[in-house]
């Protein structure tokens, strides 16, 4: 039995060439990797299905990143930095209020006063020097609630335009990422402006009447809901909006793009003097926002000098002329009309008021900034 076992078999092996071996052998080689081929390409299709919902955009310019807990951290870094633009806002916006009633008595006052005739005329009123510190309540409110959207707001717009891209800002280039700022800019202040508008209206109510200072800032807000209609709390919107938004822009934009270059260029500086780069900061900081502030108070101010005309007074007894300006384009033939020069009357205390503020405002900022952990990579 055995050996017809090892016959049968001797001759199976016999009828096989080498060659026809070979190519049996090759055949099923070749269907092996094929199968291994497709099995390959639908499990990285499936892996890729299961990943590109957690993907998220990189933050700051940093890597893309597949991992949800770095979407939580730049969440937090967004809340961070809007408890940081509110309390900072807050605090600079409410130290220069004496600045502020000054800039408005010069806009609001029949006589053209200079700064000094103006202050003078603030200590000769019948709160003396309390006067200076008039609409100071309705600022430190409003600029709470103004400072934390706009901040907030620039952030978060910048964040979710640079997610839906899948790059950073660093990845963009140079025009593209400033449009983006600028954009992001305008989006967070309209909504800032909201908030700030009903707080703006009543303190320059609190500052050129003095029926109002008797009510306080609660009672000033509901005197106005209650006379002209809770309509009237957001009469300023238009002129706040066109002072708030070019503003911002300005500030914001400036301000990133200027204290960018400054830090880049001492983190630039040699290892021996790395030292010296750390304490330079602030003082980066600082010149960055003079220089943001004072190109803000000069694009921004013929809407400022509108918006105290037009908000200043319920009567509007001096200053009838502009009750027609209703509208955007009857409050730009306003400014037309009035001249070049009326339109930058009270410059000099705003843009003292503006470029001192602006850079303790984003010292403070950035200080918190630091002390919160929210400040990204390129910073």
């Amino acid at each position: 039995m055995s050996s017809s076992y090892f016959f049968l078999l001797t001759f199976y092996l016999g009828s096989l060439s080498p060659s026809s071996a070979i190519e049996q052998s090759r055949g099923s080689a070749a269907e092996l990797g094929a199968r291994g081929r497709l099995h390959l390409l639908s499990g990285l299709a499936g892996a890729e299905r299961r990943l590109r919902p957690r993907i998220s955009a990189r933050e700051g310019g940093g890597q893309i990143s597949a991992d949800p807990a770095r979407s939580k951290c730049t969440d937090a870094a967004i809340l961070r930095s809007t408890l940081a633009g509110a309390l900072s806002c807050s605090f600079t916006h409410t130290l220069v209020v004496p600045l502020d009633v000054i800039k408005t008595t010069m806009q609001t006052c029949d006589a053209k006063l200079g700064p000094a005739a103006a202050a003078a005329a603030v200590l000769r009123s019948p709160e003396g020097t309390k006067a200076f510190l008039n609409g100071a309540g309705a600022t430190a409110i409003g600029y709470w609630m103004q400072g934390a959207a706009k901040f907030g707001g620039y952030e978060f717009c910048k964040h979710m335009i640079f997610r839906r891209k899948g790059e950073g800002d660093a990845a963009l280039s140079r025009p593209l990422r400033l449009s983006v700022m600028i954009s992001s800019a305008a989006a967070a202040e309209m909504m800032a402006t909201f908030f700030l508008c009903p707080f703006e209206l009543a303190k320059l109510r609190l500052q050129t009447d003095s029926s109002c200072r008797a009510f306080g800032l609660a009672g000033t807000l509901l005197s106005i809901a209650r006379v002209e209609g809770p309509r009237a709390l957001w009469k300023g919107f238009g002129p706040v909006a066109m002072r708030q938004v070019p503003y911002t822009c300005c500030k914001l934009v400036v301000y990133e793009l200027a204290s960018l270059a400054m830090l880049d260029a001492l983190r630039r500086l040699p290892e021996e003097r790395a030292s010296l780069g750390a304490q330079m900061r602030p003082a980066a900081v600082v010149a960055a926002g003079l220089v943001a502030g004072a190109a803000a108070a000069v694009i921004s101010q013929p809407a400022d000098v509108l918006l105290s005309r037009l908000c200043g007074s319920g009567a509007m007894t001096s200053l009838s002329a502009c009750v027609i300006a209703q509208g955007p384009l009857d409050q730009i033939s306003y400014l037309c009309s009035i001249g070049f020069r009326e339109c930058f009357s009270g410059l000099a205390p705003r843009l003292m008021m503006i470029s001192s503020m602006t850079s303790l405002q984003f010292l403070v900022y950035d200080s918190l900034r630091q002390r919160l952990g929210c400040l990204r990579g390129s910073e």
